[in-house]
């Protein structure tokens, strides 16, 4: 056999579909929170969400109700343009992404609302040491 590239959509069976789940992102660079679709089961788009160069996730704070922020893990040594805090914690540098979760683990639509997590969030920019 030989490998001619990926197969055309054609191929894909008549119900396949690809499941999204709501989340909320926390965009620091333009200091905005608004809500966005994420296809579910996908890290790769987590990590585009997040922004700004992001390999490694981690959760920061998890809520009593599953949802969870996600944050650069390496965000204090890669360079960000912006930060936020959450409830008075430590600074987060870069985007912060609210996912839902269920209590087995899976993931699922957040179940915060964006006006709940803007009345939370306070937004900081980063000045380089260099100046």
């Amino acid at each position: 056999l030989t490998y001619v590239g990926p197969l055309p959509l054609l191929f894909l069976p008549s119900n396949f579909v690809v499941y999204s789940m709501k989340a909320i992102l926390i965009d620091t660079q333009n200091q905005r929170i608004v809500e966005v679709d994420i296809p579910k089961g996908n890290n790769q788009a987590i990590y585009d969400q997040l922004g700004e160069g992001t390999t490694l996730m981690e959760g920061a704070v998890r809520f009593k109700n599953n949802d969870i922020i996600m944050v650069d893990e390496e965000g204090l040594f890669n360079s960000k343009f912006g930060c936020f805090t959450f409830e008075g914690s430590h600074p987060f540098h870069g985007n912060g992404l609210v996912l839902g979760g269920t209590s087995q683990g899976g993931s699922a639509d957040v179940k915060a609302t964006v006006e709940q997590i803007r009345a939370k969030v306070r937004f900081g920019i980063l000045v380089s040491k260099d100046i």
